[in-house]
């Protein structure tokens, strides 16, 4: 199917997802886990409903945090798998929607711009990499969502860190 953004609108993107995760990706919970082996397509299910969702007009103010242990590890897996995400969904219009840097600058970042939506990456290596996470604060909105990108190389006390900074409704 072929995206349109009409006005600033959406126009119900289909994209073929693993029917696996089809529930759980419907799932509203506050905590969804999806469980697969390697190249399953989890990653790829995650930021493409991410990227839907923070592209989407009804979803202003939303904003998502993108979490592993080690942060530089973001660049060639959450980062990437969101950036892939962007294109398969809007195609040769993915520049208008969304402002990703080239990759190899230090801290990465991405922001749609029809909605303000930022997406951040951290790490949780440390105590100093979970205080940076203590702080972080979006332009406009709340943090909403929250990507634990292979969530079993995190404490329990770095997931009840993050849960703390959960301040909006996640959709």
């Amino acid at each position: 199917m072929v995206t349109m953004i009409t006005n600033y609108r959406i126009e119900n993107v289909v994209i073929p997802r693993n029917k696996v995760f089809r529930d759980i990706s419907r799932s509203t919970a506050r905590y969804r886990v999806w469980k697969g082996g390697a190249g399953s397509g989890k990653s790829t299910d995650i930021s493409i409903d991410k990227i839907k969702k923070l592209s989407d007009p009804r979803f202003k103010g939303c904003n998502l945090l993108c979490v592993r242990k080690v942060n530089a590890s973001n660049r060639d897996s959450t980062f990437a798998e969101l950036k892939k995400a962007a294109r398969r969904i809007f195609g040769d219009m993915v520049d208008r929607v969304w402002q990703f840097p080239d990759g190899r600058s230090s801290s990465l970042y991405a922001k749609c711009l029809v909605t303000g939506a930022e997406v951040l990456f951290r790490g949780c290596y440390n105590q100093d990499d979970i205080e940076k996470i203590k702080s972080v604060t979006f332009e406009k909105g709340n943090l909403t969502d929250i990507w634990i990108e292979e969530a079993t190389e995190i404490t329990e006390n770095d997931f009840e860190i993050l849960d703390d900074r959960l301040r909006g409704h996640p959709a």
